[in-house]
C-alpha cells in the first residue's frame, strides 16, 4: 500500500493527494495532463527528476485526485514539488500548481507501538475473545497502520532522527510538527568541525520550525541583522547543503493520542477481531447489525476498490473520524 506525502521513504510508493477547488468548492479539471516530481534544489529553484502522465492519475472523490510514484532508494533526501499541470474548463489554456513532500532516509520512521493496548481492547471492545494476546497485538500494530496511511498522519510524540538539506540560513523546517530536539549535528560548516553537535538550548521550536534564538527579536535572542553566530560573515548555523543536517528529537503534531483515534482504532481491532475472512484490517464486509448502539449496513463486496478509491473502511463511526483527521496536502484552488 502506497504512503502518504508525510511518510515518503527512499525506497517506498508515495501517494500524493491533492483536492481541487473553485469558489471555495471542489470541483472536477476538464483535464489533468501530466504531473511533475521536481527536487528543490534553492528557494525558487528545482531540478526534475519524474514525470507522470494524466493515465497515472486516479480520481479519489469529486475534486480529489492522487497519483503514486515509486521513489528510487538512491533518490536524494530532502524538499520535493509535485507539479501538477491541467486544464480548468475545455479550452482553457493549461495552468499548473504546487504542493510540497518531503523525501526521508529509508528507515528514518519507526514504526508505531499501536493507538490502543491490548488491555483496552479486551476491555472495551472484544471482552469475549478467544484471541491470544499476540493476536490483538497483530490486529492493532495493522489498524494502527491503516490509520496513519489514511489519514496521512502519526499520532502522539514519535522520536525520529532527521537528516535534512541545509538552508544556509539561521533555520530550518523539519517534515512533521517539532516537540523537542535532543541533537542538531551540521557537516560540511565552515564554523564547524564536521559531526559537531550544536547547543539545542540556542534554538526556538515553532511548529516545524528550527530557529536559532539570536536570529529572533528580544526576549528570544538578539537582533535579526545580527543572526550571523560566526565571527567569519560567511555561513548561517544550517550551512546549505544536501543531507548534512542531523537532527535528533521528538515529532509529531500531537504529544497525546487524541481520544477519537484510541475509538477508531479500538473499533478497527474489533472488527477484524469478529471477520475471519479480512485480508487486510479494513476487509469488512458485513451484514446490518448493531454494535455499541451503533447500526452498519453491508458495504459494496469489491473491497479493493473501496479501500484503494474511497479509502474507507465501511464503518460509518470510524470513516467520520478518520476525515477528521485526515490531511489532504493541498488545495489547488482556481479562482
Amino acid at each position: 500500500m502506497a504512503v502518504s506525502r508525510f511518510q515518503a521513504e527512499q525506497g517506498t510508493t508515495v501517494r500524493l493527494r491533492v483536492r481541487f477547488e473553485r469558489n471555495d468548492m471542489l470541483f472536477d479539471p476538464f483535464s489533468i495532463n501530466r504531473v511533475e516530481i521536481h527536487q528543490r534544489t534553492g528557494p525558487a529553484t528545482t531540478l526534475l527528476v519524474a514525470t507522470l502522465l494524466g493515465a497515472s492519475v486516479v480520481q479519489e472523490a469529486q475534486g480529489i485526485y492522487y497519483v503514486d510514484w515509486t521513489i528510487p532508494s538512491t533518490q536524494d533526501v530532502g524538499a520535493y514539488v509535485d507539479r501538477w499541470f491541467f486544464e480548468v474548463d475545455s479550452g482553457d489554456p493549461e495552468t499548473s500548481d504546487d504542493a510540497t513532500f518531503a523525501i526521508l532516509q529509508a528507515g528514518s520512521i519507526s514504526i508505531a507501538s499501536g493507538y490502543i493496548t491490548v488491555e483496552e481492547v479486551r476491555g472495551r471492545y472484544l471482552p469475549d475473545t478467544a484471541l491470544s494476546d499476540a493476536d490483538l497485538a497483530v490486529l492493532i500494530d495493522e489498524a494502527t497502520e491503516w490509520v496513519e496511511k489514511y489519514t496521512g498522519r502519526f499520532f502522539g510524540g514519535r522520536a525520529m532522527t532527521l537528516e535534512l538539506d541545509g538552508t544556509g540560513e539561521c533555520w530550518i523546517v523539519a517534515p512533521y510538527h517539532v516537540q523537542s530536539i535532543s541533537s542538531i549535528t551540521v557537516n560540511d560548516s565552515c564554523c564547524f568541525s564536521d559531526s559537531t553537535p550544536i547547543n539545542v538550548d540556542d534554538f526556538a521550536l515553532k511548529g516545524r520550525w528550527i530557529i536559532h534564538k539570536s536570529y529572533l527579536p528580544w526576549p528570544y535572542g538578539g537582533a535579526r541583522d545580527a543572526h550571523l553566530i560566526c565571527g567569519c560573515g560567511c555561513c548561517d548555523v544550517f550551512t546549505r547543503g544536501q543531507k548534512n543536517v542531523t537532527i535528533e528529537g521528538v515529532f509529531g503534531l500531537y504529544e497525546d493520542i487524541p481520544a477519537l483515534i484510541k475509538r477508531a482504532t479500538g473499533l478497527l481491532v474489533m472488527y477484524g477481531g469478529e471477520d475471519d475472512s479480512r485480508t487486510t484490517p479494513m476487509g469488512y464486509n458485513y451484514d446490518s447489525e448493531s454494535k455499541e448502539q451503533h447500526s452498519y449496513a453491508r458495504r459494496a463486496t469489491d473491497t479493493s476498490q473501496r479501500v484503494e478509491i474511497r479509502g474507507a473502511t465501511g464503518i460509518p463511526e470510524v470513516d467520520s473520524i478518520l476525515n477528521l483527521f485526515r490531511g489532504i496536502a493541498c488545495r489547488m484552488t482556481v479562482i
